[in-house]
């Protein structure tokens, strides 16, 4: 190779070496920069997120509170809750079905239709309903037997039961 060949070929590597080297020193610290820019936006609206929900909550509960302490004091509910009180607690004597009988047949409404929905909503659990209807008073096993196992409405639609369909004074309260 002649003299004149080597020169070039030297030449052009000497230019091309710190030009490559440059382009990929600022191609990485163009990356790395933008990559924390991109960071920080994603922090900085991510925390926006995060204070207009903590404000809407706080809003919420606030007005929860304010309810609260307004049917509190409010004569009407105050004497609902005495009426329930008084309904609740002559319900059994009320009623014709037995407290076991209402449990057993709780039983298998929350096995074979409650759980059922209940396992496809939670990922395969089961519901502890052993430990739900063996804690049930007398008269909230009747009430539960009355409100949700009776019910005619589908689950989900339980609360659309506005008569349990007796002359009990919980019925005529409610």
């Amino acid at each position: 190779m002649k003299l004149k060949n080597k020169i070039l070929i030297g030449s052009a590597l000497l230019v091309a070496i710190p030009i490559i080297i440059s382009s990929a020193v600022l191609g990485y610290t163009a990356a790395s920069k933008s990559l924390t820019a991109l960071e920080e936006s994603s922090e900085s609206r991510l925390l926006a997120v995060r204070d207009i929900t903590k404000g809407r909550i706080e809003d919420y509960l606030r007005t929860i509170d304010k309810q609260v302490k307004t049917f509190s004091n409010d004569r009407m509910i105050i004497d609902a809750m005495k009426s329930f009180n008084a309904a609740y607690n002559s319900y059994p004597q009320q009623t014709t079905i037995s407290p076991q009988v209402a449990r057993n047949q709780l039983q298998r409404y929350y096995s074979e239709q409650f759980n059922t929905v209940y396992q496809e909503r939670n990922q395969g659990a089961n519901a502890n309903i052993d430990r739900w209807v063996s804690n049930l008073s007398p008269t909230g096993a009747l009430l539960q037997h009355r409100l949700i196992q009776s019910n005619r409405h589908p689950l989900g639609e339980k609360y659309k039961l506005d008569n349990l369909g007796n002359n009990t004074d919980y019925n005529n309260t409610h």
